[in-house]
């Protein structure tokens, strides 16, 4: 259950992502959800689970991983159910 409420999460963040213009470009694995990081400068988002009662923010910072030249992933892993 918890696993499946993350990957919507992600999907969410994958939907604001785009509506933010930000260019996707091919997934560097293990990331499933990379862009071209020279359109997201000052448009990553802060992001808020409410787990388990508890509200856990991550970021911006923590958010994207550089994972080569111009290519930045969201830092999200499936971790499988």
């Amino acid at each position: 259950m918890e696993y499946q409420r993350k990957k919507k999460q992600g999907k969410t963040e994958r939907r604001k992502a785009l509506d933010r213009k930000l260019k996707k470009v091919t997934s560097v694995a293990p990331f499933e959800e990379c862009f071209d990081s020279t359109s997201i400068e000052n448009s990553v988002p802060r992001i808020d689970f409410e787990l388990q009662g508890r509200v856990q923010t991550i970021h911006e910072t923590n958010l994207v991983v550089n994972v080569k030249k111009n290519v930045a992933c969201l830092a999200f892993v499936d971790g499988g159910t």
